[in-house]
């Protein structure tokens, strides 16, 4: 009787368990249930990375309104524009009044562009603060000069007895005007003029500068300005010339040349660069005289002052791969329980996990103060030896924590070297994960999934 008692109490005995303790273990040795937590788990820290990407996103936005600050107050980005010669023409046009032909006369206006015109200037760059962000600034010396033609007078479609040629006017168009520096003159056929601000006659350039001047139908009109402004970011012009020749100058050693027309010569060293553009008339489709408006925007080119390395940008691209590293590390985890026969709770993944998150927002806070790179490798390096202490504490094996170790500064180098590059990040990243593929293929083959029981 004491014997049958004793049997039916020894919790040893399969019959005395209970279904609910049969079920929990079966979930807690069960693989597809710890993959599927895994995985699980996985989605929950799409959650917090949703956030730190919202959290770059806002810091990047920050720096945009530090920029915008600075330009309103220093000058903004500048794209010059001429100049522009705006000669008033008539127009006789015939209409029937009371059953009586009237003849009206309107008054229009041609924009005669310059046969030649030539823009050379020296950029001398600063990097302005404004709380913790930076801001690419300039000053500029520009000096424009060029000349007009009125040899093709004919072919402007125009009866040369209707043009006004003692009502024309100079316009010459900038986009900030607030930070020009110096009176502006020009120097025309010889004779000193002083612009006035604001456009006259032309619907070409939203904001610029004008002066009134006298012509004769025959002659040849030579002009140069001498033009001090503040400008950030960039610096453009607008091919208007027959001819368009500029040259520039400066000691920003991190250029990009961008616009419709790249330098036909450019060179770029510790010391600057200089760079030298000519374009012709045959390479926009511009014509040498204008009856109506353009847009002439669209051909600007030039240079942009950029900072070597924009970390919001940066930042973002490594954020893309958050997943792909946090897959990849849960992956060893699993492959470590299966060979060292341990359980992992999910709260250990969940910290891990957490850890991983955190880098990224490691990463943002530390870029804003040091290089990028820098950053990463304080970020990184931290959030590896935080997991791999933590790994310690739990497996107590240090060849297991030797194995993430290495694979977590794999990634994270892997990682590293994808966001740094350009044309081939997508190549290399391709590469990297077959090879990640195939290692996993290759440890995993061997296994015979259907006996492994975790104790």
């Amino acid at each position: 009787m004491n014997e049958s008692n004793q049997t039916s109490n020894n919790p040893a005995n399969p019959s005395n368990v209970s279904f609910f303790e049969r079920m929990s273990n079966k979930i807690q040795t069960s693989l597809t249930i710890k993959l599927l937590t895994i995985g699980v788990l996985i989605l929950l820290l799409l959650i917090p990375l949703d956030m730190v990407q919202d959290l770059i996103h806002d810091r990047e936005y920050r720096n945009y309104e530090a920029i915008n600050e600075v330009n309103k107050l220093w000058g903004s980005h500048q794209t010059l524009k001429g100049p522009v010669l705006s000669i008033p023409y008539k127009e006789y046009v015939k209409e029937k009044v009371n059953d009586e032909e009237v003849v009206r006369v309107l008054t229009h206006r041609l924009q005669v562009f310059p046969k030649v015109l030539k823009y050379i200037g020296n950029v001398k760059p600063e990097k302005l603060h404004r709380g913790i962000y930076e801001v690419a600034v300039y000053k500029g010396d520009i000096d424009i000069s060029g000349e007009f033609l009125f040899q093709d007078v004919m072919e402007w479609g125009v009866d040369t007895a209707d043009i006004l040629w003692d009502q024309a006017t100079l316009n010459f168009g900038m986009t900030d005007l607030g930070s020009v520096q110096n009176k502006v003159m020009v120097d025309w056929n010889g004779s000193d003029k002083e612009f006035k601000p604001g456009v006259s006659g032309t619907e070409l350039f939203g904001t610029g500068i004008h002066v009134p001047v006298k012509l004769e139908q025959h002659d040849t009109y030579k002009f140069n300005v001498q033009l001090k402004l503040n400008g950030s970011q960039n610096l453009k012009f607008i091919p208007l010339g027959g001819i368009t020749e500029a040259h520039l100058s400066s000691k920003w050693v991190d250029p990009k040349f961008s616009g419709d027309f790249i330098p036909d010569e450019r060179t770029v060293s510790d010391n600057g660069f200089e760079a030298n553009w000519k374009v012709l008339d045959l390479n926009r489709p511009i014509p040498p005289v204008l009856k109506s408006n353009m847009d002439i925007d669209r051909y600007a080119f030039g240079v942009d002052f950029i900072l070597p390395a924009n970390q919001y940008q940066k930042s973002t691209r490594s954020a893309k791969y958050a997943m792909l590293v946090i897959a990849l590390t849960f992956l060893v985890f699993f492959f470590i329980q299966i060979l060292q026969k341990v359980n992992l709770h999910s709260l250990q993944y969940v910290l891990v996990g957490l850890a991983l998150v955190i880098f990224y927002t490691l990463l943002v806070s530390i870029s804003e103060f040091l290089s990028f790179n820098t950053s990463y490798l304080i970020a990184a390096g931290a959030t590896i030896l935080l997991v791999v202490f933590y790994m310690q504490g739990v497996l107590k094996n240090i060849k297991f924590s030797a194995i993430i170790f290495g694979f977590m500064t794999l990634i994270y180098g892997f990682i590293f070297t994808i966001i740094n590059l350009e044309d081939t990040s997508l190549l290399i990243g391709s590469i990297g994960l077959f090879i990640t593929l195939a290692v996993v293929m290759i440890v995993s083959r061997k296994i015979n999934w259907n006996q492994i029981r975790q104790k």
